[in-house]
């Protein structure tokens, strides 16, 4: 970790040789840390996803399991929501499964005034979720789903415009190119 405005180093956490780390997200209060990474050579195959504390400077949790996919923080920095659908509540430790409905998730987004969560499914729907994450306000199709122009191509990534107005959604193929723009609610 680095201190920008500082320039310099603040905390190194250490990665086993045998680990390949895919994801790290740090909440928006700078306080917390999540990291995926993939295990290679050992008895416990898969992958981990660890959340550290990092004015402590520890490790407070870690998930692991062949699917534990990655985390990213809600915008008020309270809550942890995975792509495998986990919610860690970092002030209590609580966890919640199964929170994004069934069927595997590619991305997640938050929406800058936390009001919803985007997810990406692998089926090539995107669910707009309650910024609790607790119910589903809306589904949009994409061209990926079946029958659609770009019907089984693989998904992308997502963002939110600034102002939580659009909801931009990318197709991985040999570039990244704009899928869709689509406004997520009045304001």
């Amino acid at each position: 970790m680095r201190d920008i405005k500082r320039g310099q180093d603040i905390h190194q956490i250490g990665v086993h040789a045998n680990h390949h780390v895919r994801h790290l997200a740090v909440s928006p209060d700078g306080r917390h840390l999540s990291m995926t990474a993939d295990r290679f050579l050992d008895a416990s195959q898969g992958c981990a996803l660890e959340i550290w504390d990092l004015r402590q400077r520890k490790e407070i949790r870690q998930l692991d399991g062949g699917g534990c996919g990655y985390g990213t923080f809600s915008r008020d920095s309270r809550r942890l929501l995975t792509t495998t659908g986990v919610e860690i509540d970092l002030a209590t430790g609580d966890v919640r499964e199964n929170v994004l409905g069934p069927g595997p998730n590619t991305d997640l987004a938050f929406s800058p005034d936390g009001r919803f969560t985007a997810v990406l499914k692998t089926s090539g729907w995107v669910e707009l979720w309650d910024g609790a994450a607790r119910h589903r306000a809306a589904l949009i199709p994409s061209g990926l789903v079946p029958g659609a122009a770009r019907f089984g191509k693989s998904l992308g990534a997502m963002a939110f415009s600034d102002d939580g107005s659009l909801l931009a959604v990318a197709v991985r193929q040999r570039r990244p190119t704009l899928l869709h723009r689509c406004p997520v609610g009045a304001r």
